[in-house]
């Protein structure tokens, strides 16, 4: 079947969009998940980690080694196959978001969309993906940031 690039752009972009902010804890340090009183936030890879697949080392690996973490962790719903797909498209799109995140420095969230969005048209031009998803208009929002579903119907149920 093969690893479906667009799909995980798709997703991890829309993702990022609807929450609207990046997945940093209290020290600044981008994370796959971050959970907040009322919310959890996660980065564009983690959004391609199921919650039955999500393991906490995971975030000890948060801006490392993400072979490893892609290795384990991302959806085998999307096609991915370790031994065989490429990873430079989730690495591209976690420097996306990494990058986008010291926009905050300037304390607001809207500066940080903006450059996640510019950067993750560069990554879709890069990758000969279709950068349709980055529009907003296109954007359906879910008001649910938690649970295993990234999109209804992609992740099946818990085994």
């Amino acid at each position: 079947m093969g690893f479906n690039f667009q799909r995980a752009f798709d997703i991890a972009s829309l993702r990022i969009i609807e929450q609207g902010q990046p997945s940093q804890d209290s020290d600044g340090t981008c994370r796959y998940r971050v959970h907040l009183p009322n919310a959890e936030l996660r980065c564009t890879i983690g959004w391609l980690i199921p919650d039955y697949r999500y393991q906490a080392w995971f975030e000890d690996h948060a801006g490392g080694d993400l072979d490893h973490v892609a290795r384990v962790g991302i959806a085998p719903e999307l096609g991915f196959d370790p031994a065989h797909d490429d990873i430079t498209l989730l690495t591209d799109m976690r420097f996306a978001h990494d990058a986008a995140s010291n926009a905050l420095r300037y304390g607001d969230c809207r500066i940080f969309l903006a450059e996640f969005l510019r950067r993750m048209h560069c990554v879709a031009k890069r990758h000969d993906l279709d950068p349709c998803c980055l529009e907003r208009r296109r954007i359906q929002t879910s008001n649910y940031h938690h649970g295993q579903y990234v999109f209804p119907g992609l992740f099946p149920e818990a085994p």
